[in-house]
């Protein structure tokens, strides 16, 4: 979650679950007045606000679910934004303002399963577990995820914030209650209650599908706080939605979801960074450079962040305050290098190189490499470096051919910014998901991102005339 949403977290008094006797409990003016002064900060942090047939589906599902938690009777006093962001999020705030962003979109399958999400979140609002008073916004987000996809990547490149953040805030009985309250709210909108345990079930696809590139040596752990594991919600999920009586039962709506999804953009916005084959290019600094296979790909503020096999590397443009002689020393004390070695000089793709290797310090207190690389370019006058950490004695570890990639972009050669975007086809017969998987616009492993934005597991067979989702350029 982003630093300025997240700075305070109250909890506050109940309102009334849906079914109890007491009366709505209504929106107070204050909570509107401090919604709707929080909201164009949101809207500017998560990339903006985007208008068309996604925000309009999205809009009418989320007024649909809201309406049920009885903080009021009629869904136009509730306010739904599509956010134009990659990152995998659901937003509530006080006062009816709502948020989704297109990441999540992409990873949803039907009308059901989105407003599961949303229901989620109203339910923390409507039980005030966030409160919104004199103090800065908090958000509350059903999936505690915040990463993002690079543009046209594989799953395993994904971008964005270079962590998964727990959301360590609510209680582990507040998201409980959220995801029962979910739930409610979607059997009472009409929705199939059932769909609630999918779209956790999709959350779980994605975590999955990340567990491949933890840093983590076997036996530590991450401190999980109150947070209750994907798993055992999905089951809780089922159980509540059994509960209702209407399990199996409402609406779908999965061909009027896939409509307004179709073309939707996907990945983070190409001028942030794209692959473009196996190389990733950032079109503002003019600079590319190989990417390794079957690595997670994340970009923020600082730069390009790359984990691969157990080690991680970091792209960023330097502002050096000592000489370009003596950058490798200046990069390896920010970055934790507790014993430096010596400087030596190279060329590279025309690129003027400094490099030096160091010695670090995990927070667990393991030793690791640290190199730190610079780059001089003479044409742009820009100086840009890689630093790498990996385990003792793994040197650059994977990232090797990576360093040696390096290079600027001439004026002459051609950038194609064009996104990837969603695109529903027809399933038609003798289509595999191998077969569809292969059409997809990503450098390598199209299997896997297919089956996890269209939540099928390995293996699934395709029924002809039904809708999938692909990417394309």
């Amino acid at each position: 979650m982003r630093s300025s949403l997240a700075i305070a977290l109250m909890l506050a008094a109940s309102c009334p679950i849906v079914g109890e006797a007491a009366a709505p409990s209504g929106m107070s003016e204050a909570d509107k007045r401090v919604g709707a002064a929080s909201h164009a900060d949101v809207v500017r942090q998560y990339g903006g606000a985007m208008t068309g047939p996604a925000a309009d589906m999205l809009t009418r599902v989320g007024r649909r679910v809201a309406v049920e938690a009885r903080l009021s009777r009629t869904g136009d006093d509730f306010t739904v934004t599509l956010l134009d962001t990659p990152e995998f999020q659901a937003l509530a705030t006080m006062g009816g303002y709502i948020y989704a962003t297109r990441g999540l979109l992409a990873l949803m399958n039907d009308e059901a399963e989105l407003a599961a999400v949303l229901g989620h979140e109203v339910g923390h609002v409507a039980k005030r577990h966030v409160r919104l008073g004199q103090q800065r916004q908090t958000m509350s987000n059903i999936f505690a995820i915040s990463m993002r996809i690079v543009g046209g990547a594989p799953v395993g490149q994904l971008a964005g914030k270079a962590m998964v953040d727990l959301n360590l805030g609510f209680a582990r009985g507040d998201e409980y209650v959220a995801d029962d309250l979910g739930v409610r709210y979607l059997a009472a909108a009409g929705y199939d209650p059932a769909a609630a345990a999918d779209a956790f079930g999709a959350m779980q696809r994605y975590q999955d599908s990340m567990a491949r590139f933890s840093l983590r040596q076997p036996g530590e752990k991450t401190p999980k706080g109150d947070h209750p594991e994907t798993a055992a919600r999905v089951a809780r999920a089922r159980q509540e939605a059994a509960k209702t009586g209407k399990q199996g039962q409402g609406e779908r709506n999965r061909a009027a979801y896939l409509a307004a999804i179709d073309g939707l953009a996907y990945g983070t916005k190409a001028e942030e960074g794209f692959f473009d084959g196996h190389e990733f290019k950032l079109p503002q600094q003019r600079m590319a450079f190989t990417i390794p296979p079957d690595t997670l790909v994340t970009t923020s503020e600082r730069g390009v962040s790359i984990t691969a096999r157990g080690s991680q590397a970091q792209f960023s443009e330097q502002w050096l305050e000592g000489p370009f002689s003596g950058a490798p020393d200046e990069v390896l004390s920010r970055a934790g290098a507790i014993q430096r070695f010596r400087i030596q000089s190279a060329k590279i793709n025309g690129l003027e190189v400094r490099y030096a290797a160091g010695l670090g310090e995990t927070p667990a207190g393991r030793p690791v490499d640290i190199d730190a690389i610079v780059y001089r370019d003479p044409i742009q006058r820009r100086i840009y470096s890689i630093t790498t950490w990996a385990p003792e004695g793994a040197g650059l570890g994977p990232f090797a051919a990576m360093v040696e990639s390096v290079r600027s972009i001439p004026a002459g050669e051609r950038i194609d910014l064009r996104p990837p975007r969603l695109k529903i086809v027809t399933v038609q017969p003798g289509d595999t998901i191998e077969r569809l998987a292969a059409q997809m616009a990503v450098p390598e492993d199209g299997l896997a991102q297919f089956l996890l934005i269209n939540g099928l597991e390995p293996g699934a067979a395709l029924t002809p005339g039904t809708s999938v989702k692909l990417l394309q350029r």
